[in-house]
């Protein structure tokens, strides 16, 4: 585009037909390379501190925190807290790589992936979207109806404490239908084309957020209080089973602390949501320390749910009943206090569920124009809207896929860190380190920059030569050429249109004049522990599995 412009500039006798780029030449600023799934794109308003902070703690946090409670009983007091801050420190650290790694003008994570793996990049960021998606999706599924369905328990059984059995049964009412029903009621609400409704009820979301966690918090404040708990290193499932004991333990660590090392991984995922959302930012030098404080805000819930939960769940008032992946299933279907929480969390997950899965349809929609378009630049097929016809059957295949996860794996807990275990170690330790790595290298041993005055001076030459070789061929055109060019000027500029093309600019490679700066190696050594970190919790769920 520049050449076709620099034609405009300097030959402006020469009519605009001529001047004119081709079709195949599209301007670099039209081409869409991500979805605004975010609606921060075009917002240009600017947000302070305050507001980034409370984002990134909001964002952090949700309905997850109902599984924690379980989660930090298999690793103990001391062993969850240890966890918990580890899985936090590294968080950060990745989620500040990529803050690091992108540049001012990228929107979001995709862009910054395509510019280190180019096309593979993008479909590389789509993905990661979509598998981001999935995760909330199908775990909001399931705590959708695991909270319904004991409120339903409530409102129809005459049993004075009815209990809640999860287990698939088709013979009479039970949860695998409640999950039909779930299934049926979210599909009509996907259908709703205006979600500003759904989008208003949200805004509000961060209030049953604090809700559940001044919930967990006061179960645990109340055990404190009537229950006296024996503190023991590490105890095995028949101690905490004896029913007829008088006493309640707590351990401190245990070996079962897979499913919190996985758990925290999505916990603290804040990486593809980290770009968009600080682009509005009004310091943006301040970005580190203001993500810095909103994870730390998400430490001390989670260490507070975790340690308070574990306590309150375990006290008398729970008579050794071993603690539910859903800690709301601790309390019988009629208890007041936990139908209104398992209402509020309930309503929240209804109302957000169809704004995820309108995003979800809409990155299916981009990977399925991606593979349909043969041309590479065909920008035009990504800015053609959904079609109803894919939105219907996408939604389906996606329900129906959750639906049959909720019915025959009906574990919340384990299902959290299984797929944030998976998903995390590509985009929370792998592909962060591997990317910083990268640049640590090209730092050092110098990257491919173009040295802006050759690249002006040799553009300047192949702009006259393509323009002689352009007019030579043109008969209407020759005789505005100047005949008196000679010959040899001729065959100078062609040797030096031969000798350069935009292909082959000269670029400036930077050679290392000492050795390799022994931060950068701990640096290395420091992003190659964290991919064995991650890759040793994908291990451990593996094995947790068999």
């Amino acid at each position: 585009m520049r050449y076709y412009s620099k034609l405009k500039d300097n030959y402006q006798r020469l009519d605009d037909s001529f001047n004119k780029a081709p079709t195949h030449v599209i301007d670099a600023n039209l081409f869409i390379t991500s979805l605004d799934v975010y609606g921060l794109k075009n917002n240009q308003s600017k947000h302070g501190s305050f507001t980034i902070i409370f984002s990134v703690w909001n964002s952090l946090l949700g309905a997850s925190l109902v599984t924690i409670p379980w989660a930090f009983s298999n690793a103990g007091l001391v062993l969850g807290s240890l966890i918990i801050m580890l899985s936090f420190a590294i968080s950060y650290y990745t989620c500040w790589l990529i803050l690091k790694l992108a540049k001012d003008e990228e929107q979001d994570f995709t862009e910054t992936l395509q510019r280190y793996f180019g096309k593979f990049g993008s479909y590389l960021g789509i993905l990661s979207a979509i598998f981001a998606l999935m995760i909330p999706l199908m775990f909001f599924f399931q705590i959708i109806c695991q909270t319904l369905f004991p409120s339903i328990i409530a409102m129809t059984s005459t049993l004075q404490n009815p209990t809640i059995d999860l287990y698939p049964d088709f013979s009479k009412f039970s949860y695998s239908y409640t999950c039909l029903a779930i299934f049926a009621l979210l599909f009509i609400v996907s259908l709703k084309k205006d979600l500003k409704i759904f989008i208003k009820i949200n805004s509000f979301g961060v209030i049953f957020t604090i809700i559940i966690i001044l919930f967990l918090i006061g179960v645990g404040v109340s055990a404190l209080q009537d229950t006296n708990f024996e503190v023991v290193e590490t105890y095995d499932n028949s101690q905490q089973n004896d029913i007829e004991s008088e006493s309640y333990t707590l351990q401190l660590y245990s070996l079962q602390f897979a499913p919190l090392m996985g758990i925290m991984n999505g916990g603290f995922y804040f990486h593809n949501l980290a770009i968009p959302i600080l682009k509005n930012s009004s310091k943006k030098e301040n970005n580190a320390r203001d993500v810095f404080f909103g994870y730390f805000l998400a430490l001390l819930s989670y260490l507070a749910c975790g340690l308070l939960g574990y306590i309150g769940f375990s006290g008398k008032q729970f008579n050794h009943q071993p603690i539910e992946q859903n800690c709301l299933n601790m309390f019988t279907p009629n208890n007041p206090m936990a139908f209104i929480i398992r209402g509020c969390v309930a309503f929240l997950l209804i109302t957000l569920f169809p704004l995820l899965l309108t995003i979800q349809k809409q990155q299916f929609w981009i990977l399925y124009q991606k593979f349909k378009s043969r041309r590479r630049y065909d920008y035009k097929r990504y800015q053609k809207q959904i079609t109803q016809r894919f939105s219907i059957i996408s939604c389906i295949f996606t329900l129906i896929f959750i639906t049959i996860i909720a019915i025959y794996y009906p574990k919340a807990g384990s299902l959290a860190s299984i797929l944030a275990s998976i998903f995390c170690y590509f985009f929370v330790y792998l592909i962060p380190a591997s990317l910083h790595i990268r640049q640590l290298y090209l730092d050092h041993y110098g990257s491919k920059q173009p040295d802006l005055n050759t690249i002006n001076q040799n553009e300047s030459i192949y702009s006259t030569c393509l323009l002689d070789k352009s007019i030579n061929g043109q008969r209407d055109d020759h005789n505005q050429y100047s005949a008196q060019k000679s010959q040899a000027n001729r065959n100078t500029l062609d040797r030096q249109y031969i000798s350069v093309s935009p292909a082959d600019l000269s670029f400036n490679i930077q050679k290392p004049t000492q050795s390799f700066p022994k931060t950068s190696i701990l640096l290395i050594a420091l992003d190659v522990l964290i991919m064995l970190y991650g890759l040793g919790v994908l291990a451990l769920q593996y094995v947790k599995l068999q």
